[in-house]
């Protein structure tokens, strides 16, 4: 996080299997010193599952429990800056492996939250991100007015500036 000035990360495909012993060996390997996060691992299956990370010296980071349907793999979070300036910020982390049979209905979720949680959080803004794999990219950004596209390339291997 230091070394690229990075603030905030959405992680996919965290290879967890949902044991007791395999929750603590990812929870061991992904807490870094400076880093808080949340996330999902899929559970009784190996891959899959996601996570929200922020660098802790700037920003905290709490869980927004929703009832998640079976299948859909999404950490959502939000995000405030530790200085008390600018408004809060709603993640929505999510995977979607290549063969899901859950597309339609992490899409549908996604769209019924979104103005469930503005309305609760009127002043918060929105990031959606993560690994559609097959899911087209405007079925995201045209699920929502005001939801845009800000990365246009594939992300694999590479870091993301904004």
């Amino acid at each position: 996080f230091k070394e690229t000035d990075t603030h905030l990360a959405l992680i996919t495909e965290i290879w967890g299997k949902g044991s007791k012993k395999d929750l603590y060996k990812v929870t061991e390997l992904l807490q870094m010193k400076g880093i808080e996060l949340l996330f999902d691992i899929r559970k009784g299956k190996r891959g899959g599952g996601s996570g929200v990370a922020v660098c802790s010296e700037n920003f905290s980071i709490e869980r927004i429990n929703l009832n998640i349907p079976k299948g859909i793999e999404v950490t959502i979070a939000k995000i405030k800056a530790r200085s008390g300036e600018g408004k809060p910020i709603i993640v929505f982390a999510i995977y979607s492996s290549p063969k899901s049979k859950f597309k339609k209905e992490l899409i549908e979720f996604v769209m019924m939250q979104i103005p469930k949680l503005k309305t609760k959080y009127p002043k918060a803004s929105f990031i959606l991100g993560g690994d559609r794999n097959s899911i087209p990219l405007d079925v995201f950004s045209n699920l929502y007015p005001g939801i845009h596209q800000i990365n246009m390339k594939p992300t694999r291997l590479s870091l993301i500036h904004i």
